[in-house]
């Protein structure tokens, strides 16, 4: 979603190694730079969450973007 809305690959201005990896596992995200609709930005965060449990599945993105 991020890559979507801004057309580049999260963290393309860093190294894509070992320690970006842990600072993910960490709950590293990339920074939201633009104004976007406050709703897209919620299901992006969802979508972020640390435990999988809790990301919502492609069916429920679907239905909530539709």
């Amino acid at each position: 979603m991020w890559e979507f809305i801004y057309g580049i690959p999260p963290f393309d201005n860093e190294a894509h190694d070992f320690q970006l990896s842990l600072d993910i596992c960490k709950g590293e995200r990339p920074k939201i730079i633009k104004n976007i609709p406050q709703c897209y930005i919620n299901l992006m965060k969802k979508c972020w969450n640390i435990d999988p449990l809790k990301r919502p599945t492609a069916s429920e993105i679907k239905n909530i973007i539709k």
